[in-house]
């Protein structure tokens, strides 16, 4: 079983307030996406997160986020860090989780159909950890290449 570290994601108030302040403190560029949720095959907007790029290639996907989307995390407001990680079989991960103490915060959504599945759970002791599952059509890129990441 291998889940490597494949992301990190800030939630924000203010996302564009947060990405200046990491263009003028860490040199970190932002472009802005919309981001889909997919349900029963139908992709809806629900905003727009900002792709850091960090200036240095390979480096793990890292994201701003508005703290509150309501279709997604169901109108909770969620202001921090989460660190996404990378597994082959999101809903076994989820099943091995919960067996060991851990909670599910949102259950697997599909923010776009090139993404694949997240899910988010809450560790024993409280800590935030995405779970992200690619889809078939994601292609593995430089970083997943480097660690050596094979598809099933």
């Amino acid at each position: 079983m291998r889940a490597p570290v494949r992301g990190i994601k800030f939630s924000a108030k203010s996302p564009l307030r947060l990405a200046s302040f990491y263009r003028d403190v860490l040199g970190w560029k932002a472009t802005w996406e919309d981001l889909l949720v997919t349900s029963a095959g139908d992709p809806r907007p629900l905003g727009q997160y900002g792709v850091i790029d960090t200036g240095y290639p390979g480096d793990v996907f890292v994201s701003i986020q508005p703290s509150r989307y309501p279709e997604l995390w169901g109108g909770v407001e969620h202001v921090g860090t989460t660190f996404a990680v990378m597994v082959e079989d999101l809903d076994a991960a989820l099943r091995r989780a919960v067996e060991h103490g851990a909670k599910i915060k949102v259950p697997p959504v599909r923010p776009s159909a090139r993404a694949g599945y997240l899910a988010e759970i809450e560790d024993p002791e409280g800590n935030s950890m995405m779970l992200w599952e690619p889809s078939p059509a994601w292609e593995p890129d430089e970083w997943a290449k480097r660690i050596g990441y094979q598809r099933k």
